[in-house]
């Protein structure tokens, strides 16, 4: 009986920790302050694109890149699931990859030098935004906890 007891309890206290563990990240902070950079440099590329070239229909995909960064950042300040925030940066990373095979593709944006730096910090920032997202150092417990029990809920 008393081996049985302590098993209940065992498994109510594992319950509760687990649950209340999905429903916030531990790595939010260091996400959050990731996704700040990474919203300051695109931000500050999609004016300078804007500047160098306004009519470029790369201007209005970086566009669409610094919203989906936004609402990271704003997630990330927030008490979300680790999952939640995965499912959402998978948003910026379609963006980002659709914004470097435009870039790519762009002769004349892609040989100007100023695009390429400020391009150049942007990756920096989103490399930092994606290792924040997918560094675990718990073993993998609490990304599989949250896995299970996390879920994405609505924006």
């Amino acid at each position: 009986m008393k081996t049985i007891t302590m098993f209940l309890t065992l498994v109510l206290v594992v319950c509760f920790s687990t649950s209340s563990y999905a429903i916030y990240c531990w790595n939010a902070p260091r996400i959050a302050s990731t996704a700040h950079r990474l919203d300051e440099e695109t931000r500050h590329f999609e004016k300078m694109l804007y500047g160098v070239h306004p009519f470029s229909h790369i201007a209005e995909d970086v566009r669409a890149l610094s919203s989906a960064v936004r609402h990271l950042h704003s997630l990330a300040e927030s008490d979300v699931s680790c999952a939640h925030l995965r499912d959402d940066f998978q948003e910026v990373e379609r963006e980002f990859q659709h914004v470097r095979h435009m870039l790519q593709r762009a002769h004349r944006v892609h040989h100007d030098n100023h695009v390429m730096h400020d391009w150049g910090d942007v990756v920096q920032a989103y490399r930092q935004v994606r290792n924040a997202i997918y560094t675990h150092n718990d073993g993998g417990l609490g990304r599989l906890l949250d896995d299970v029990l996390g879920g994405h809920g609505d924006h």
